[in-house]
């Protein structure tokens, strides 16, 4: 005698992830790439979790208030409901294991509705090979709904490419400097951009540069996790970029009435603009990426800057440094790609660039290089051929969508800042 069977689910865990969702709106960056819509077997769940999802895509928080203008919200059960789901969760701490649950149970329905396809069809197929080919087919189609593949179609494709000819849809984050722009277009959304060089040769001042074009004079909210430098002396390079001032001697107790003017000034015009510093990160990879997720969901940065890569650690225990580092390189890539904007990771070269010839830095140098290299879509040394002289080389060494090439900066150390090369300010 058969008995009929409920299909697998988990209304509980359903109603915990929602709830969690709902508590914590940063959780959503981390179930978004776990969960679909219809991995939910209650409708008004899945009602209401597309809601959510819908908003996350425009980058909007899924409070009440966001949820309550939704036409569609009864069809999600009504803001009674979304309420009560948020009073059911004291924490969405454990978000992640019930999403996993949820996830689960959907692959377990998806599967025996294909072995329900294959009963069916096994009864009116001609041949055993019939059988073996919609039974293959019906398996494949269950594993392909049950996985986040990403899949395009070529129409697909071909009908994004046509939206992004002539509309200047694809946002670029300029490095501010004429002639690296010109060469390179500037970073795109989800690259990994590695700027490297030896110690103090200037790559945190490169990346300030880089930040204050964005943040001050661009208006574009950017964030910086600094592993190296504290908020106070970033704070100090902006500043110094800013108002071409001497920052060391402004702080100075014989400073005079104009250093502290200009000084003071320069800090007035930077303070309304959306700069996210972080310098108490330990470092690990989880961490930064928690961080990081967490300035988009809370700030809306467009653009990332980690001071510098191989100080970051993956928080086990690795043997092998090379293959820790390429772990976390490839981590970095994963989150530019996750949060659509540009990372830009500064790195260490090794001693051996010293040792070369020419002096010039080559990709195989990247000290702890692993797969940097691989996992960059532009890698940029700084190089100094003469250190007397105020002529620095910023070399693409690495330039996934275009062209390589060495451009010329000046370099004014007084100010710790790069500008367009002028061979009236070289020494």
């Amino acid at each position: 005698m058969s008995v009929e069977r409920a299909a697998p689910h988990s209304l509980d865990a359903e109603r915990a992830v929602l709830g969690s969702l709902l508590i914590d709106r940063d959780a959503i960056i981390a179930i978004a790439p776990i969960l679909k819509p219809d991995d939910f077997y209650d409708s008004q769940h899945r009602a209401l979790f597309r809601l959510i999802h819908r908003l996350y895509e425009k980058r909007v928080p899924a409070d009440l208030v966001l949820l309550s203008s939704e036409p569609d919200i009864e069809d999600a059960g009504g803001m009674v409901y979304a309420t009560e789901l948020m009073t059911e969760v004291p924490t969405a701490i454990h978000a992640n294991y019930y999403a996993e649950i949820v996830r689960d149970v959907a692959n377990r329905r998806r599967f025996i509705e294909a072995g329900v396809e294959i009963i069916a069809t096994s009864y009116d197929a001609e041949t055993v090979e019939d059988v073996a080919t919609n039974a293959a087919a019906a398996l494949n189609s269950a594993a392909g709904r049950g996985l986040d593949s990403g899949l395009k179609t070529m129409h697909e494709l071909v009908e994004q490419a046509y939206q992004r000819i002539g509309q200047g849809t694809e946002r670029v984050t300029p490095f501010g400097l004429r002639d690296l722009d010109g060469l390179t277009g500037g970073m795109r959304d989800g690259q990994l951009v590695v700027i490297a060089a030896r110690t103090s040769v200037g790559k945190s001042a490169l990346a300030m540069q880089i930040v204050h074009h964005n943040a001050i004079k661009k208006q574009t909210p950017v964030g910086m996790i600094s592993l190296e430098m504290s908020g106070g002396e970033l704070t100090d390079r902006l500043a110094s970029i800013e108002g071409r001032v001497n920052m060391h001697r402004a702080r100075a107790e014989w400073a005079s009435d104009s250093d502290r003017t200009a000084a003071t000034a320069a800090l007035a015009r930077i303070d309304p603009h959306v700069f996210i510093c972080d310098d108490t990160s330990s470092g690990s990879l989880a961490d930064i990426q928690a961080r990081a997720r967490q300035m988009v969901a809370t700030s809306n940065i467009k653009f990332l800057v980690i001071d510098y890569l191989q100080m970051m650690h993956t928080g086990g225990k690795r043997e092998n440094r090379v293959q820790e580092v390429s772990e976390i390189s490839r981590g970095l890539k994963q989150i530019a790609r996750e949060l659509r904007i540009p990372v830009l990771a500064l790195a260490q070269l090794s001693r051996a660039a010293e040792s070369v010839s020419d002096g010039i830095p080559r990709l195989s140098h990247l000290r702890e290089s692993g797969s940097i290299e691989q996992d960059a879509d532009m890698v940029i040394f700084i190089h100094r051929p003469d250190p007397t002289k105020n002529v620095a080389e910023l070399i693409v060494a690495k330039h996934r969508n275009g062209p390589t090439d060495t451009i010329s900066v000046t370099w004014l150390p007084e100010y710790v800042h790069f500008i367009n090369y002028s061979r009236r300010e070289v020494n």
